[in-house]
Parts: structure tokens; sequence; C-alpha cells
């Protein structure tokens, strides 16, 4: 009778072993585990978060190409320094004639308005080409004059110029500047130096995209002996030997130079 008492004890202890362990496992199962997530932003007033050294390099580098960044739109404008030659830019020559059919000398006029070239102000230097041939004045006569018989052999005429004077810091915020400029100007394959005196202005058009306009304009005057020519006369006509020219530039930016 005391041996199945004790039996019985035995068995119950065991089921009793076993439901507490179903219990612990099923406890385990079911429990969450939770892990910090590194990419969640927990903000609590409470406590004061330091931004570690890797943060404040980030920071710093941040700072520094926005300050990058905002000096370059400041300083754009100065970095344009090359321009081309654009419409609607022209070369005048003036000349007093005299013609037989009349009794007082006038001022003929002829004016092209195809015009090429480049100035470079950072290097100082321009070079500028002028079709002769395409000279128009009020005479249909006088024009093929100067194609056929002036200029017969080389129809463009070359300004060249390697040195600028110094310009002033005013310049490049759009003041007007005048100076003097000597160039080489090239006809029939003769070069003369003459001498400009020059107005020229810088403006922005759009100063994002670096859109500046350079407007040149430019007065000086040569003899026709300068180039090794005679001056011009017939039997309907007589020229003087002084030429006045005048130049009116129109040149756009094209390069950002950093």
């Amino acid at each position: 009778m005391e041996e199945a008492t004790r039996r019985i004890d035995q068995v119950k202890f065991h089921y009793f072993f076993v439901f507490l362990f179903a219990i612990l496992i099923l406890s385990c199962s079911d429990e969450e585990i939770i892990t910090p997530d590194v990419n969640s932003k927990i903000i609590d007033d409470s406590v004061k978060v330091i931004p570690t050294n890797e943060v404040l390099s980030q920071m710093t580098e941040s700072n520094d190409e926005n300050e990058s960044s905002d000096f370059l739109l400041e300083k754009i404008h100065f970095k344009s320094t090359y321009f081309e030659i654009d419409e609607p830019s022209s070369v005048t020559f003036t000349v007093n004639e005299k013609l037989a059919r009349l009794p007082l000398p006038i001022d003929a006029v002829l004016s092209t308005e195809i015009v090429k070239g480049s100035i470079d102000l950072e290097y100082s230097k321009a070079d500028i080409t002028v079709d002769l041939h395409t000279l128009k004045s009020d005479q249909n006569k006088r024009d093929r004059y100067v194609r056929e018989q002036l200029f017969p052999d080389q129809k463009y005429a070359f300004i060249k110029i390697d040195k600028f004077p110094t310009i002033p810091d005013e310049f490049y915020e759009g003041s007007s500047f005048e100076t003097n400029i000597s160039a080489i100007v090239n006809v029939n394959g003769v070069d003369a130096v003459l001498d400009f005196d020059i107005t020229a202005q810088l403006s922005y058009i759009n100063p994002f995209y670096s859109d500046e306009v350079l407007e040149i304009t430019g007065v000086s005057h040569f003899y026709w002996s300068d180039f090794n020519m005679e001056t011009p006369k017939s039997g309907f006509f007589t020229l003087k030997d002084k030429v006045d020219v005048q130049l009116s530039f129109f040149a756009k930016s094209l390069v950002i130079r950093y």
C-alpha cells in the first residue's frame, strides 16, 4: 500500500515537472526580442545630445561647401573674361570726298556689320576680322570701286591687339572704362599701328549663366600712305588723305574661367 502511494506521488511529480517545462517553453517562444533601431530618432528633451567627432566633421564640411558655393555665386561675374564679337557690331570708315559734279566736298561713309573675332581680357589680347568687300555707302558705284580697286586681293582687314592697359576693378562691376589702345591693323598685306580711343562697359544679362556683354566703341584714323597706298582719285572724284575709323563692338562671353 505504501509502495503504491509512493509511485503515485512520483507520477504526479513527473507530470508536474513536465507541465512546468512546457509553460517555460511557451513563454520563451512568445516573448518578443526587442533590438534598438539605429535608424530611429528618439528625442528626449531631458537628455542633452552631444555630437560625435564624426558628426561635427560632417557638419563642418557641409558648412564649408555652402560657403564655397556662396563665394562662387558672388564672384562668378569676375570669371568671364573671354568674349566673342556678335551682332550688332560694325566698323565705319569716313573720308572726305570731292565729286567732279558737285561744287562742295562731302563725307563718304562706308560701313559693314560683317565683323568677327574674340577679345580676351585675362590674356590681354584681341583678334578681329573686318570684311572690306561688304562695305556699303549710299552709292553702289563707290562700293564697287572699293571692292575692285582698293582691296581686290585681300577682302579682309585684320585688327590685332597684344596688350591691354590695366583694367580697374570698377569696370567688372559695370562702370564705364575709357582708355587708349594701340592695335596692329593689316590691310592689303601691310601692317600699320593705329591708336584707338576706347570706351568699354560690361553688363550682365544672367549672372548665373555668365551671360556678360562687353560693349566697346572706339575711334581712330589713318592715312592711305600708312598702308603703302596712294590716295584714290579719278576724273570723277578726289579723296582726302585722312580716313576716320569708328568701331562699335558687341561681344558676348562664352566661358567661365575658374
